[in-house]
């Protein structure tokens, strides 16, 4: 939803702003609107607490209002004079004052459904002091408020005993006792102004809630911006620098101690200590170039060297083929030379033989060997050929 980090962190804090204050804004209207129908209660309330201050005064005054307790007319009795009061005051305030009875003497007086409602509840509690609620008719919503009336000494004059016996009014008692519910002081009203208020409460509530959120979001995006996007988009743009393999880009100014002033302290750091490893590999690498070409200077000495000794190598070699082919020639001609030595000796022996077996013969013998002696040096094969002729001449 939200492309770049700003747009995040606006967004995340609006939309919790945005349920953060629709929560404000229910549980506030819920509030705003219970207080005002406590406030319209409180005021219908003041009809009733008027009738009851009314009847519990002319009760204490009885003697005075009435001297002898001679009730000449019905508007005498207490009650009577409190609910007239209260009565003439709700209409003026355009609400409706009743007087409703589970047991009326009066028709008119006869409970409806809210107000039986109320009867039964005061009925079934002593303590319970009133009674209310809203419900809507004719299309209208309308404060039902219910108080109970519960019978004092003075009220027994008309509902105590003798069960039966005529009141000064000419209704039979009904044996009543002290602290009996009788009735109850009910009053109606409608509570448009009630809703008009609370609806007047809930534009001003959203739109102090809608003002609030926007100046919140403002201030949340300027200082978002300010103390951490402004940060992190110079940040970022070092990081390309360095990953461009730049690293003689200024260093960021450092703005805050909080986490992005760490944050951007420690990548100026890191850019600085990578330069001085870059400039430190540089001047080695310098170094080993030197030493390189050192290197590369004795080796090439070396091959030339290495390329001397093989040519003498190569000459002694050849020099000592020449040895061995002379050697080989040599060990052949001893090897001859000894062969015709061997076959001489032979034929010597084969002469001596022969001149030891015929002395007679030395004349031809030495005949023979001068003629032999003329021709030394010849192969032995010769030799034994010129034998062959010397045997045959014989």
């Amino acid at each position: 939803m939200f492309k770049n980090l700003s747009g995040k962190i606006v967004g995340s804090i609006a939309i919790t702003l945005v349920l953060t204050s629709g929560i404000s804004f229910w549980i506030t209207q819920r509030r705003v609107d219970h207080q005002a129908e406590e406030a319209f209660r409180d005021k219908v309330r003041q009809i009733t607490g008027m009738a009851t201050s009314t009847r519990v005064w002319f009760s204490d005054n009885i003697d005075i209002m009435v001297p002898g307790r001679i009730f000449k007319n019905i508007h005498q009795v207490p009650v009577v004079v409190a609910w007239s009061v209260a009565q003439e005051y709700a209409s003026k305030q355009n609400m409706i004052f009743r007087t409703p009875s589970l047991n009326p003497r009066d028709s008119k007086n006869q409970a409806d459904q809210f107000e039986r409602k109320a009867l039964e509840a005061f009925q079934r509690d002593p303590t319970l002091a009133e009674f209310s609620e809203r419900s809507q008719e004719s299309g209208k919503d309308m404060m039902k408020y219910a108080q109970a009336v519960r019978l004092t000494q003075d009220c027994l004059l008309c509902h105590g005993d003798p069960v039966g016996e005529k009141d000064p009014f000419g209704y039979a008692k009904e044996g009543m006792k002290v602290g009996d519910l009788r009735g109850a002081f009910v009053v109606q009203a409608s509570t448009e102004e009630l809703v008009k208020t609370a609806s007047s409460n809930s534009l001003v509530i959203f739109t102090t809630s809608l003002l609030s959120l926007l100046t919140a979001a403002a201030v949340v995006f300027v200082l978002v911006r300010k103390l951490i996007i402004r940060p992190l988009s110079a940040s970022v743009h070092l990081a390309n620098e360095i990953a461009g393999n730049n690293l003689t880009a200024e260093d960021l100014p450092v703005q805050s101690e909080d986490e992005i002033g760490a944050a951007t302290t420690a990548l100026n750091r890191m850019k600085n200590n990578l330069r001085e490893v870059i400039q430190s590999i540089a001047g080695t690498a310098e170094h080993v170039a030197s030493a390189s070409e050192e290197i590369s200077s004795s080796a090439t000495q070396q091959v030339k060297s290495s390329e001397t000794q093989k040519d003498q190598t190569t000459q002694v070699a050849t020099g000592m083929q020449e040895m061995a082919s002379t050697v080989m020639q040599v060990s052949e001609n001893s090897s001859k030379a000894a062969d015709a030595s061997r076959q001489a000796a032979e034929v010597a022996r084969e002469g001596g033989t022969i001149v030891e077996e015929n002395p007679e013969q030395n004349a031809q013998h030495r005949r023979i060997s001068e003629r032999y002696s003329q021709k030394s040096g010849r192969t032995g094969q010769e030799l034994r050929s010129d034998w062959a002729h010397y045997r045959r001449d014989r």
